[in-house]
């Protein structure tokens, strides 16, 4: 978010990413919303290097085909000014993430904190912004009937708890439901130090790795034609 905080409005902000003729899934009046959170897990998030068909993807040796607004360059459209732009795959809303709106036309405090998510099951919590707006979000939506468990789980002592990513890097906080029904939560590290930028390592003693796997991700590169 810090291409957006060097916006004045809403409508700036709309603009600089590309939005502004979206105006179907992004009325003119409405401001801009969004929904802010540490970027801590960098693997969520590729550039958005493809194209609108395969035809434009194949073109800079990408598969990645992706909708309006993308344009497959990497930025958002010039309007004033290009802003890089990631793709990112499904993931979970992290504790402490919160809800942001900008007015349309800015001014002295255009830009409020709506409310922050406190976990799959206390769900949004309003600020007073959101009730002067009339937008006051309710809690934990219920699940539906038949559907399948997502999310992430956590294992502590040889039982497995539903958990939600946060609140700080690096953490899960994993919940407990009790006979009474009610819900405990308890803050899990995962035990990563930071090793540079976008890395982490964990050091345990050999004799109790079992398993040993890599993961690599192809980033294809466009060849440059010499004259």
């Amino acid at each position: 978010m810090v291409d957006v905080a060097r916006v004045d409005s809403g409508a700036q902000a709309r603009a600089m990413h590309g939005l502004a003729e979206a105006g179907g899934e992004f009325p003119v009046g409405d401001g801009l919303f969004a929904l802010r959170f540490p970027a801590s897990w960098p693997g969520l998030y590729r550039a958005s290097f493809g194209g609108q068909s395969t035809e434009g993807a194949a073109r800079l040796n990408s598969t990645l085909v992706l909708p309006d607004p993308f344009l497959g360059t990497g930025y958002t459209k010039y309007a004033p000014a290009a802003v890089p732009e990631y793709w990112m795959e499904l993931s979970e809303i992290p504790v402490d993430a919160e809800l942001w709106h900008m007015a349309e036309d800015g001014g002295e405090g255009y830009e409020q904190a709506l409310a922050r998510y406190a976990g799959i099951h206390s769900g949004w919590r309003s600020f007073p912004a959101a009730r002067e707006r009339g937008l006051v979000p309710g809690g934990a939506a219920a699940v539906p009937a038949g559907s399948v468990p997502r999310g992430a789980f956590v294992t502590l002592q040889g039982a497995s708890y539903p958990a939600d990513f946060g609140p700080d890097a690096g953490s899960l906080t994993a919940y407990r439901t009790a006979e009474d029904g009610s819900v405990m939560a308890r803050k899990a590290e995962l035990g990563l130090t930071a090793a540079g930028r976008h890395a982490w390592r964990v050091e345990a003693p050999k004799a109790e790795i079992e398993q040993l796997a890599e993961e690599t991700r192809r980033i294809g590169v466009q060849a440059q034609l010499g004259s």
